[in-house]
This record gives C-alpha cells, sequence and structure tokens, in this order.
C-alpha cells in the first residue's frame, strides 16, 4: 500500500489512566505526588516505537500524525466535588496530567470535558433504540442486535460516580471518538486486548447512530509487549436488522 498523502491522523495511545490507575508515583506522603522518571522515559520510548510502527503499517508517512491521550480524571473530579481533600485532589490531578503530558509527549484531553456530549448522545441513542423497539434494561444497559451478535452496553451509569444518569464508559468514549472524527480523516486508537469487548461495545453504539466517517475508525490490539496483535475497523459493526 503507498503513503496517502494529505491525511490527518490521530494516534491514542493505550488509554493512559490516571490518576489513580496508570503507573504507581511517589512523593504522595510528600503532598507533591510524580510519576518515577524510570517509568516515564520506560512510557515514552514504549509509545514512541507503537507510534512508529502503526505509521509503517497503515501506511501513514505522508500524514500529519497527532498523538493523543485520553486523561481520566472522572472519579477524581467526583471525590473532589464530594469534598474530599479537594486541594490535593486538584493537586494530584494536575500532577498527573502534567506527567502524562511529560512521559506521553502527547496533547491531553479530560475525559470529563467530554460529559456535556455525552449527555446528547445518550438521548441520540434513547431515540435510535425506540425507533428499532429496544427496550432500554432495568441497569441502564441496551442489547444491541450486529452482525457479531447481541451487544449489551452500559449507556447510564459511572462506577464510583453517584450521579445514576452520568454518561456510562461506552458512551464517553463514543463522544471521544465522535470527535476524533470530526478533526482526522483517520481515527487509531491502540488498547491491549483485554479492551476489545468495551471496543466493540462504543462501535456498536456508533453502528446503532450511523456516526459518520465510523469507517475511519480502527481499533489496534497490543499484546503485553506492545507489538500489534489484531486490528479491526469500526464499520465492521453493523446492526442487525429483522
Amino acid at each position: 500500500m503507498s503513503p496517502v498523502a494529505d491525511t490527518t491522523a490521530s494516534i491514542e495511545l493505550c488509554h493512559l489512566y490516571a490518576p489513580e490507575r496508570l503507573v504507581s508515583f511517589e512523593g504522595w506522603g510528600t503532598g507533591v505526588p510524580k510519576f518515577k522518571q524510570d517509568q516515564l522515559t520506560q512510557l515514552h520510548d514504549s509509545l514512541a516505537e507503537l507510534e512508529k510502527d502503526v505509521t509503517h503499517k497503515f501506511s501513514l508517512s505522508r500524514s500529519s500524525i497527532s498523538r493523543l491521550a485520553l486523561f481520566d480524571e472522572v472519579l477524581a473530579r467526583e471525590h473532589q466535588r464530594a469534598g474530599l481533600n479537594q486541594d490535593r485532589w486538584e493537586l494530584f490531578i494536575g500532577v498527573s496530567r502534567a506527567s502524562l503530558k511529560q512521559g506521553a509527549q502527547a496533547e491531553i484531553y479530560d475525559e470529563s470535558t467530554f460529559v456535556a456530549r455525552g449527555k446528547k448522545l445518550q438521548n441520540l441513542i434513547l431515540a435510535a433504540a425506540e425507533k428499532l423497539k429496544i427496550s432500554m434494561g432495568p441497569t441502564g444497559k441496551l442489547s444491541i442486535p450486529t452482525n457479531i451478535g447481541d451487544i449489551a452496553v452500559q449507556v447510564f451509569g459511572f462506577a464510583g460516580v453517584k450521579d445514576t444518569s452520568h454518561p456510562s464508559c461506552a458512551v464517553l468514549d463514543l463522544a471521544w471518538t465522535e470527535w476524533r472524527t470530526q478533526n482526522f480523516s483517520r481515527t487509531f486508537t491502540a488498547l491491549p486486548k483485554g479492551f476489545n469487548k468495551q471496543q466493540t461495545q462504543v462501535a456498536a453504539l456508533a453502528a446503532l447512530l450511523n456516526m459518520p466517517n465510523r469507517e475511519t475508525v480502527t481499533t489496534l490490539l497490543l499484546n503485553p509487549e506492545g507489538q500489534i496483535t489484531r486490528e479491526w475497523n469500526f464499520g465492521s459493526v453493523e446492526l442487525r436488522r429483522g
């Protein structure tokens, strides 16, 4: 395949969760938490190698590539709203974001900024489900019929957040993915293979909404060494009708 000219591509590398789920910290007892420097170096080196592999595999050498990181601080913000050491959580969030930026050398986006978009998507999801006579379960889940089977997707509720109407993880990921398709001509998400189910749920929601440009979204599944073992396209997941 020859390189595609004049395209823009976004690569989200490994769902860089933070603050409490990325890598261990030092200095927490002093009130100045920071990532351990050797972990930052390892993170940077592994992501750079993975980006190189993606560029080669998908012929992106003539494309403008943006490395993105989704900063998952939704639960931290919930702790902050609950009044639990608000200043310390703000410090923790700020240092985490800065460390992510240093280690990943990526454009950092806070997941909480996609909540409003996620709430709009919830309304669209409910309308699309009603049209197809798909009922919402009592726990806020939909069972979406697709060409690869019925996919159960949580639409309402985020683990650890009291508001039961809060957009789910899958809906926030859909909001993030939709934003990327609106700003880049190709979208890549590289994740450990354990995230395949979650990405399938997001693709099922995209199919339910017939999301424009979803065929430009590619999921890359990685082994523990960070090597790509499988790839699939959001456009391959379609609604099963009748």
